[in-house]
C-alpha cells in the first residue's frame, strides 16, 4: 500500500515541477503579472490537463498493481534508474508537459488578461 502512495506522491511531484516550470516561463514572458496571478490562472485554466494527468496516474497505478499481482519480473534497468518511484516522478513530469502542449490554455488566458489590463490602464489616461 505504501508503494502506491509513494508512486502517487512522486507522480504528483513530477507534474507539480512541470507546472512550476511553465508558470515561471509565462511570468518571464509577462513580467507584469505576479507568481500568484499566473499560478491561479494556471489552476483555473488547466483543470483539463490536470484531469488528464490524473488519468495517467491512474493508469500507472493499475500497471503497477498488475505487475505486483502477477509477480512479474521487471527488467534490471528499471531498478537501476530508481525503480517504479523514479519512473513515476519522470512520467509525472513528462505526461504533464505533453498534455499541456496539446491542451494548455494558460498562455492565451494570460495574453487576454494582459490585453484587458492594458485597455483598462489606457482608459484612465486623458485624451489629448
Amino acid at each position: 500500500m505504501i508503494e502506491y502512495i509513494l508512486i502517487l506522491a512522486l507522480y504528483g511531484l513530477g507534474a507539480y515541477f512541470s507546472a512550476l516550470e511553465k508558470v515561471k516561463f509565462i511570468r518571464k514572458r509577462n513580467p507584469g503579472f505576479t507568481f500568484k496571478e499566473v499560478g491561479n490562472t494556471y489552476i483555473n485554466e488547466e483543470w483539463n490537463t490536470i484531469m488528464v494527468s490524473a488519468g495517467g496516474l491512474f493508469l500507472i497505478e493499475i500497471l503497477w498493481f498488475i505487475v505486483h499481482k502477477n509477480a512479474m519480473k521487471l527488467p534490471t534497468w528499471i531498478e537501476a534508474y530508481g525503480g517504479s518511484y523514479g519512473i513515476a516522478l519522470v512520467l509525472g513530469y513528462c505526461f504533464q508537459r505533453v498534455i499541456y502542449k496539446f491542451l494548455g490554455t494558460t498562455e492565451s488566458a494570460i495574453q487576454n488578461k494582459m490585453g484587458k489590463d492594458i485597455d483598462n490602464k489606457d482608459a484612465d489616461k486623458p485624451v489629448n
